[in-house]
């Protein structure tokens, strides 16, 4: 549980191949917080590099789950190949979808969503959850005119 706005980006790699080891994510996010609570643009661009070899690194095919805080309404999304499902999980709401990434391919995928977390005592707070097995992902979050920059190394809190 978690007093505040909440982040998680779980991926899932339905191949055989193991090209999840070639994929790197970029991650923005970007604030606009209300009396009511907030609205987040979520941007996640996957790459992977690398060409194909016929062993490790072949198709990329990733069932994501973005949690979010308990409540959070999806307003708009692409970059899914399936409709994106609404559900709810370990006390988070959850969007769930489903793409594929090829080798030497970039796919991005963008969620724009409602959550109840809002300011308290005049400072927005936000919890991002490192998924285990990652290892520094680069996040960009922007909340106003603040900003931060950093590879996700660790689960992290913010401050705005």
């Amino acid at each position: 549980e978690y007093e505040g706005d909440y982040l998680h980006i779980n991926d899932t790699n339905f191949a055989g191949a193991k090209s999840n080891l070639y994929v790197q994510q970029e991650v923005e996010l970007g604030i606009e917080t209300g009396k009511d609570g907030a609205t987040n643009s979520l941007t996640i661009k996957y790459k992977n590099p690398q060409k194909t070899d016929g062993w490790l690194n072949g198709p990329f095919r990733d069932w994501f789950r973005v949690y979010v805080p308990k409540g959070s309404t999806l307003l708009d999304s692409s970059g899914s190949e399936v409709e994106i499902e609404t559900k709810e999980d370990l006390g988070k709401t959850v969007f769930e979808g489903f793409f594929i990434l090829r080798p030497e391919g970039v796919h991005e995928l963008k969620l724009k969503y409602k959550t109840p977390a809002a300011k308290k005592d005049g400072r927005y707070k936000l919890l991002i959850q490192k998924q285990p097995g990652t290892d520094g992902n680069h996040y960009t979050v922007r909340a106003g005119k603040d900003e931060q920059q950093f590879n996700l190394k660790v689960d992290k809190e913010l401050s705005f």
